[in-house]
């Protein structure tokens, strides 16, 4: 009897031991599902319920906030709160206003049942496996480009229209593919690819188009000697102002007939037109802050960029304004002096010139059949509508 006895306490230990083992290794187990969850960005007090709903629904919900990032959600969204909550926070130590546990907490034995603390929420996980449209795939595929194109590290050369072996162009080739696509798709489902601003419909998103409008700056900076950096032009020094301004109105503007290439887009034109309103009141600060620094200090920093020619061999004097009929003899109206974001004075005018087309269509009387281009910008601070531009082109 004591060998048997024996026997049946050394089977016991060894089912403790063998049971604490796999508590142990179970803990183990937990513990790296915890940190996976965790690793998912859940926060601690959806870790804490998942956690206590067993490792088979945790690995469920790894599975979601998988395909949750796949399509841009956030994993905590999958699981709502309840009614609940509160008493959850009161058990658990956290303050009611608070929307997360204290770091470190765990599930404890007392806590009542925290499965009525959080549900699964429905009208989240209905969509997470949904198969996207072909439009919002394309969508993607081609922001996912666009995003290449952005954070690529590019230079004048790469980006020459002449190098067709250079990543960049080969990126906007396809890039213009997938956007031919996009607009290919929208005639054959719609009609029109100009929607009513509903960006899922639209050809570009207005987060596409300010991506898009980005590049245009990128590119057009080199041209000026510049350099752009994610669409923001860089080291601006005194002097350069008005030029850094002509580059984000030149990229405008080739973005403006991009849009209009691609079939249109009101959700890329708004965000072209806001920008061309922000180009324009730029350049017009500019040239007030070039004449003025001008006047006060002299022809150094941005006051150099004040172009008016002087009237006297000892160079004392300078002219006080050109004529309207001057600047139209001038080749390409402008004196020879003068480039991209250079101030003169026309008509006794601030105007800054720019080499675009901009159109004052409201200059001059009704018997007049063609209206005034210039180019150049006015600073025209009095708000005169004769000097009000309505059109800008290349």
């Amino acid at each position: 009897m004591d060998k048997i006895e024996l026997m049946d306490a050394e089977a016991a230990t060894r089912e403790r031991l063998a049971k604490a083992e796999e508590d142990r290794q179970t803990r183990k187990e937990n513990k790296k599902l915890a940190e996976r969850l965790k690793g998912m960005n859940f926060d601690d007090g959806r870790v804490a319920f998942i956690m206590a709903q067993g490792s088979g629904f945790a690995e469920s919900m790894l599975d979601h906030a998988s395909q949750a990032y796949a399509n841009g959600k956030d994993p905590n969204t999958i699981l709502k709160y309840t009614d609940s909550i509160d008493e959850f926070k009161t058990e658990s130590g956290v303050k009611p206003n608070e929307s997360s546990l204290p770091e470190g907490f765990a599930i404890d034995a007392e806590i009542p049942d925290i499965s009525k603390y959080f549900d699964m929420d429905t009208s989240v996980t209905s969509t997470l496996y949904a198969k996207p449209s072909e439009m919002k795939t394309l969508k993607q595929l081609r922001a996912g480009v666009v995003q290449k194109l952005i954070e690529g590290n590019w230079t004048a050369e790469d980006m020459d229209i002449n190098n067709t072996d250079s990543e960049w162009n080969k990126l906007t080739m396809k890039k213009l593919s997938y956007t031919d696509s996009i607009k290919e798709l929208a005639e054959a489902e719609k009609g029109d690819t100009d929607t009513d601003g509903d960006d899922d419909k639209d050809i570009f998103s207005r987060s596409d188009a300010r991506n898009e409008l980005k590049l245009y700056v990128d590119q057009v900076a080199p041209t000026y000697k510049l350099t752009s950096l994610e669409g923001s032009i860089q080291d601006i020094e005194a002097g350069t102002q008005g030029k850094a301004g002509v580059a984000r109105l030149d990229a405008n503007i080739t973005f403006k007939n991009a849009i209009k290439k691609a079939g249109g887009s009101k959700a890329a034109s708004s965000v072209q037109e806001s920008d061309y309103e922000g180009a324009i009141k730029n350049l017009q600060n500019t040239a007030i802050t070039t004449a003025y620094t001008f006047l006060s200090t002299g022809d150094e920093g941005i006051g150099s960029r004040y172009k008016m020619p002087f009237t006297d061999q000892n160079e004392t004097t300078r002219k006080e304004t050109y004529t309207f009929n001057e600047i139209a003899a001038m080749k390409g109206g402008r004196p020879t002096n003068v480039q991209p974001g250079d101030v003169i004075m026309i008509n006794n005018k601030i105007a800054i010139y720019t080499g675009f087309n901009h159109t004052y269509g409201n200059y001059g009387t009704a018997d007049v059949s063609d209206p005034m281009v210039l180019p150049y910008i006015f600073a025209n601070y009095d708000n005169d509508v004769e000097f009000t531009i309505t059109d800008t082109t290349r």
